[in-house]
């Protein structure tokens, strides 16, 4: 993950993992206000250590969580910073969709570019400096699921 700016010079990242119905990245996830909380299925908040290089762990039992994957469901990752003194501050994003994942494509560790948070409604200089620093951060992730 990258550094963090001078006025939070230090990382305490967590991952927002969660099940949507929809591409959380697309035009209407960006544009539309309650987008994300009609279309998600399942969420959860994990952190294992801190650092530039942390590790994460999130568990998702679709049928006792209710979840049914659709062909437009995805698997999104929202990494984060926790901040005690301000809002949460974002780091990046990535999402895979959850067809790929019950055909197994996900069972190995794949690195995964992050993507900024909120790059459809942000000016084009603030988003060119956070591409920068995202530029080498990878999202290292596997999915595996079990059939009934």
């Amino acid at each position: 993950l990258p550094e963090g700016d001078h006025l939070t010079p230090s990382r305490d990242p967590y991952v927002m993992v969660n099940v949507v119905n929809g591409d959380p990245m697309g035009e209407r996830a960006a544009t539309e206000e309650n987008w994300y909380t009609t279309h998600n299925l399942w969420g959860d908040k994990t952190a294992v250590n801190s650092g530039t290089d942390p590790q994460f762990m999130a568990r998702l039992h679709t049928l006792e969580e209710g979840v049914k994957p659709r062909e437009d469901t995805y698997v999104h990752f929202r990494v984060m910073d926790d901040d005690a003194a301000y809002e949460d501050t974002p780091i990046g994003q990535a999402a895979i969709p959850m067809s790929e994942v019950l055909r197994d494509a996900w069972h190995m560790p794949r690195a995964v570019a992050l993507v900024p948070i909120g790059q459809r409604t942000r000016r084009r200089e603030e988003l060119q400096l956070e591409w920068r620093a995202l530029r080498q951060a990878r999202l290292h992730v596997s999915v595996r699921w079990e059939g009934v």
